[in-house]
């Protein structure tokens, strides 16, 4: 709670400073272990679709992506995050996941957009300034660019 509650606080000032929508309504924090950052990131995200097209497809295959090479590979590396629209706010979806992942699931909060990290300040700060970013509808051409935006106002808010 104390790095979740560090993180609003940074969002609140860097949204003061460059005049951006805040509101903690639209924006739900989740410091979560490992393994739940890599579920999500499997769930929400389209770059698993050797699991299932729609995030619908892919819970349904959730233990044949915890038994496969690629998901033994993401527990090795160091950084998790993610972010994005809360799909589990449509009732069909969260219907599904109650049944396959209940105990992450209540751990999502009802909110437009979900930044969920490891508990580690950066990659928890950055995540939380890409949803920031996206509540504000500020979406630069080139992934690589948002990484640039995200990772320029990360250094200045934060103290390393």
């Amino acid at each position: 709670m104390k790095l979740k509650n560090k993180v609003l606080g940074i969002l609140k000032r860097i949204s003061k400073d460059f005049d951006l929508k805040f509101d903690e309504k639209d924006i739900g924090i989740l410091i979560l272990e490992k393994k739940d950052v890599i579920l999500l990131n499997y769930i929400l995200s389209p770059m698993f679709t050797s699991f299932g097209k729609t995030p619908e497809e892919r819970i349904k295959n959730i233990e044949r992506f915890l038994s496969s090479e690629e998901f033994k590979k993401l527990m090795r590396k160091k950084y998790h995050g993610g972010v994005g629209k809360n799909l589990f706010r449509n009732k069909k979806l969260r219907k599904i996941a109650e049944k396959y992942i209940p105990e992450l699931l209540r751990k999502i909060p009802d909110t437009k957009f979900i930044a969920y990290s490891i508990p580690l300040e950066e990659v928890a700060l950055h995540e939380s300034i890409h949803c920031l970013l996206m509540v504000n509808k500020i979406f630069l051409p080139k992934p690589e660019l948002n990484e640039a935006l995200t990772n320029g106002i990360m250094r200045r808010y934060l103290k390393w």
